[in-house]
C-alpha cells in the first residue's frame, strides 16, 4: 500500500513541478513550491529542514584548480555497476576532471556492461577502465564482488605509477576542492602507531550514519584513502565460497533478535567482515568485539573522516534525500540507549587521538542493546 501511495504522490508532484517550471520561468515558482512544504514541514514537525545541491554535470561546476604534485600521485577507483541513470557514472569522471585535474580516475567494473557506454568513459583524458569478470561466488552481501572489483582497481593504479588511492563507488561522488591535499597532508602528520608494522602509513575510512562510533569494528565499506600497499593489503579480502543475501542475512538478524556486537560476532555485514579478515591476516586474531578496543585500534592506526569531510553524495536509495540520516545529524527515533547520531569524523577522531575525548564503559551500552531493523532503526 505504501509503495502505491508513494507512485501517486511522485506522479502529482511531477505534473506539480512541470507546470509550475514552465508556465512562468523567470519567478521561479518551482523552488518558491519547494519553500512551502519545507515551511509546511518544520511548523508541524521537530525538525529544521534545509537542502544541500550538488551540481549534476561538470558545466555546472566552477573550478579554477591547476594539478598538483599530489594529485599526480593520487587515483580515484570507481568500483561496481556503471550507473546509467542521469549518465551518473560518466559526469562524476568529468566532474572530477574539474576538481581534481591531476588525478588518474579508475572505473574498476564488469565485463557484462554495456560496452559502448565503457567507451564513452575511456574517451575521458582523466579516465581508465578496467573490467573484471563475476567472481563465482557473492560471498556475504555481494562483498566478494566488491572486493574483486576494488582490487583490480587498486591494481591499475598501482601499475599507473600511483601511490595512493581513494577508493570510492560508481553511485557515489566527491564534491570537496583540495580534498586528496587533505587527506595526504592526514597520514603523513599521524603516523602510525610504532606496534603496527605492516601498516606503512594510517588508513583514512569512512565514518557512515548509524552510530558508526559505537558499533566495534564498523567502518563503512563505501569510500577510504590510503598509501596503495596499505589499501592492497586491506582489501585483500579472503573471499568465501558463499552465497549469502541481504534478505537471508535480515532474516537471521531479526529472527534473533540480534544486538549489532552479536551481528559483529557473527559477522554478519560486509564492514565487519573486512575488517575482521584484515586483523586475521595481519596479527593472527580478529579484535575483540568492544567499543573500547574498537577506538584503541582507531587510534593506533586509522583516521576517520564524514560523508561532510569528503563532500560525498550517495546516488542510490531515496534517503539521498534526506542527508540528516546520510550524516548522522537526526534521528527522530533517538534516545539515550541507541545513540544514533554518533558518528566518527575527523573532528572526532582528533579529539580521540589528542585525549579529549575519552572512553567511557557506558559507551558499549547502544551495541549490546539496541535491536536494528532493516533500515537502521529500532
Amino acid at each position: 500500500m505504501i509503495k502505491q501511495f508513494k507512485l501517486i504522490f511522485k506522479a502529482l508532484a511531477r505534473c506539480q513541478m512541470f507546470i509550475l517550471r514552465n508556465v512562468f520561468p523567470e519567478y521561479r515558482l518551482d523552488e518558491r513550491f519547494l519553500d512551502c512544504c519545507y515551511d509546511e514541514q518544520e511548523h508541524f514537525g521537530k525538525a529544521y529542514l534545509s537542502i544541500y545541491k550538488y551540481p549534476k554535470y561538470a558545466e555546472n561546476v566552477v573550478s579554477i584548480e591547476e594539478e598538483t604534485d599530489i594529485q599526480k600521485q593520487s587515483a580515484i577507483v570507481m568500483q561496481g555497476p556503471l550507473v546509467r541513470e542521469d549518465n551518473f557514472t560518466l559526469n562524476t569522471v568529468k566532474i572530477y576532471k574539474k576538481l581534481f585535474p591531476g588525478v588518474l580516475v579508475i572505473v574498476s567494473t564488469w565485463k557484462n556492461e554495456d560496452q559502448e557506454y565503457i567507451e564513452l568513459l575511456r574517451k575521458e583524458t582523466n579516465c581508465k577502465v578496467v573490467c573484471s569478470s563475476l567472481p563465482k561466488h557473492s560471498g556475504i552481501l555481494n562483498l566478494n564482488y566488491q572486493i574483486v572489483s576494488t582490487m583490480a582497481g587498486i591494481r591499475e593504479a598501482e601499475l599507473a605509477g600511483r601511490q595512493y588511492v581513494f577508493k570510492s563507488r560508481c553511485d557515489n561522488r566527491i564534491y570537496k576542492r583540495g580534498i586528496f591535499e587533505f587527506l595526504y597532508s592526514c597520514i603523513h602528520t599521524y603516523p602510525v602507531d610504532k606496534s603496527v608494522s605492516y601498516q606503512k602509513y594510517r588508513i583514512v575510512a569512512g565514518g557512515e550514519s548509524i552510530n558508526s562510533m559505537l558499533r566495534p569494528l564498523w567502518l563503512t565499506d563505501q569510500y577510504g584513502y590510503g598509501y596503495i600497499e596499505d589499501m592492497k593489503k586491506y582489501w585483500n579480502y579472503t573471499q568465501p565460497e558463499v552465497d549469502i543475501t541481504r534478505e537471508e542475512v535480515w532474516k537471521e538478524i531479526l529472527k534473533n533478535k540480534m544486538t549489532w556486537n552479536e551481528r559483529t560476532e557473527r559477522s554478519l555485514s560486509a564492514e565487519v567482515c573486512i575488517m575482521k579478515d584484515y586483523f586475521n591476516r595481519m596479527e593472527g586474531n580478529a579484535p575483540e568485539c568492544s567499543v573500547k578496543e574498537y577506538w584503541r585500534i582507531i587510534d593506533r592506526q586509522f583516521i576517520t573522516v564524514s560523508r561532510a569531510d569528503v563532500g560525498l553524495f550517495w546516488f542510490k536509495y531515496d534517503v539521498r534525500h534526506d542527508e540528516s540520516r546520510r550524516q548522522g545529524l537526526y534521528f527522530s527515533e533517538d534516545d539515550e540507549t541507541k545513540c544514533l547520531n554518533y558518528n566518527w569524523d575527523f573532528q572526532i577522531w582528533l579529539m580521540l587521538h589528542s585525549r579529549s575525548l575519552k572512553y567511557k564503559e557506558k559507551y558499549e551500552l547502544p551495541a549490546n542493546v539496541t535491536r536494528y531493523k532493516r533500515d537502521g532503526t529500532v
